[in-house]
């Protein structure tokens, strides 16, 4: 990000973050008044998100963010399957040593009916696994990936840029829309408020999860930056380069992609039902 929106990047990360933490808050206290007020929403429920725009503002509300939040989790979750397949790709490239051509089609569509099957699990409860899978793999390849740039930084063979990011209005853009993409899952936010047990200690949830967010996006996109200079490929997996590091970090990112792909569309997935029957 720091090499499409300059130093400025840095703030965005933060800005960004703090404004979705803010909205995690909010949604979990609007979520609260709902079962505090209305006793048919204290059990289980599919769609929370709409339901707090019903109380809200009413059936057009409620319609507007059903189709918002199917839209926009659809899309953030197919860049979850484009990225898997991608990696899975790269990984057999390395493993065999470039022999084997199966090509990123073919493994979007054998991940996605993988990934169709563990979608029959019911709510963010039933696949717990999920959650610890994605966080463990996270920080695994957080603290792997810093080691490697600390360890090239001491070395000398990091790229130390020279010279300041090249900024276009174009790449500025790109560089936001990365961004804001990376605190895309606002959305899915009160379905999982709904299966915890402690439903009023949601908004303290949210707010470790923004304070660990930001401080693996701002030092990723830092030490990212100061490693590989503006040479850095939008995916750093790629800047690695290929060895036993590259595929130990790729297939933890792999993991994450996977179980946190399941966390994304469950919301999108139960809204559909809700609609269907």
């Amino acid at each position: 990000s720091i090499v499409l929106t300059g130093w400025s990047g840095i703030f965005l990360i933060v800005a960004s973050a703090l404004a979705s933490g803010f909205c995690g808050w909010k949604l979990g206290a609007c979520w609260t008044i709902l079962e505090e007020r209305w006793e048919e929403y204290r059990g289980h429920v599919r769609d929370p998100y709409p339901s707090i725009a019903f109380k809200a503002y009413g059936k057009w509300a409620r319609m507007g963010t059903s189709a918002i939040q199917i839209l926009g989790l659809f899309g953030y979750g197919s860049v979850f399957l484009l990225l898997s397949a991608e990696l899975v790709m790269d990984v057999t490239r390395q493993f065999s040593g470039g022999t084997v051509t199966f090509y990123f089609c073919y493994w979007l569509i054998i991940i996605a009916v993988g990934l169709g099957l563990l979608m029959q699990l019911g709510t963010p409860k039933d696949f717990g696994f999920a959650a610890f899978g994605a966080m463990g793999a996270t920080a695994v390849a957080f603290v792997i990936i810093v080691v490697v740039c600390c360890i090239r930084m001491s070395n000398g063979t990091a790229a130390w840029p020279r010279a300041p990011p090249s900024i276009s209005v174009t790449g500025y853009f790109r560089g936001f829309g990365t961004i804001m993409f990376s605190y895309g899952g606002a959305a899915m936010f009160p379905t999982i408020q709904n299966d915890m047990k402690q439903r009023s200690r949601f908004p303290l949830a949210v707010a470790y999860a923004t304070i660990a967010l930001v401080a693996l996006y701002v030092v990723m996109a830092i030490l990212g930056y100061l490693t590989f200079g503006n040479s850095v490929n939008p995916n750093i997996l790629t800047s690695i380069g290929d060895g036993p590091v590259s595929i130990a970090v790729q297939l933890l990112f792999i993991v994450h992609l996977v179980t946190g792909f399941l966390i994304i569309i469950n919301p999108m997935c139960q809204e559909v039902e809700e609609h269907i029957g």
